[in-house]
């Protein structure tokens, strides 16, 4: 699978692309276009993003962190949170399940 050819970023709302699931991890990616976000949620499952393409601002607990590509951010469980491209990105988000 390439990941560059699976993310459209002509939707309209982010494109998330199913990588991987089994009884105890999920993994996926999703496509987000700039300016559009994944609004404001909570995990209930300890969670990983990892930048794979672009620039987001990661929005926790009243801080806004920006993320390139390639960083990491460990996501705590029950935080609101909400991630906003900068420009066309993909992230890659693990989580235990």
């Amino acid at each position: 699978m390439n990941l560059g050819t699976q993310i459209d970023f002509n939707l309209g709302k982010p494109h998330v692309v199913s990588i991987k699931k089994t009884e105890k991890l999920n993994i996926f990616a999703v496509g987000i276009t700039e300016g559009d976000a994944l609004k404001k949620h909570k995990s209930a499952t300890p969670a990983v993003l990892t930048v794979l393409k672009g620039s987001v601002d990661f929005e926790i607990n009243g801080e806004v962190h920006m993320l390139n590509q390639f960083d990491v951010f460990d996501i705590p469980v029950g935080e609101e949170h909400e991630v906003r491209a900068v420009v066309d990105s993909i992230v890659l988000l693990s989580k235990e399940v």
